[in-house]
């Protein structure tokens, strides 16, 4: 099985956002090593739900709640684990931005 190790902090790896875009109120881009992410808000926008929803799947991530087992389910069935399912990365414009890699938000979707 792949594991895939998505820092918690910027500071654990230097990554930086290459490209960012806003389109329909969802915020998207990709990482400066060429992960398409969405970011937190958009995600929630995309999946039809409040943003505090996709906030609480970040906060829960280390435990065993359903919702965040059965997403990790649907990542282990490709292979993959995430330590955490975000990278918050600063940035200028926003502050922080929380930036889901696309395997988290097709698994969250899914």
């Amino acid at each position: 099985m792949k594991k895939v190790s998505m820092p918690a902090t910027v500071n654990q790896l230097p990554l930086g956002i290459d490209k960012q875009a806003e389109i329909d109120g969802i915020g998207m881009g990709v990482l400066s090593d060429g992960t398409p992410f969405l970011n937190g808000r958009g995600l929630a926008r995309l999946c039809g739900v409040h943003h505090s929803v996709i906030q609480s799947i970040g906060a829960d991530w280390g435990s065993a709640k359903p919702t965040v087992t059965r997403i990790q389910e649907v990542l282990a069935t490709h292979g993959m684990t995430f330590d955490v399912p975000y990278t918050a990365i600063p940035d200028n414009k926003t502050g922080i931005v929380h930036a889901y890699p696309d395997a988290v938000c097709l698994a969250i979707l899914e």
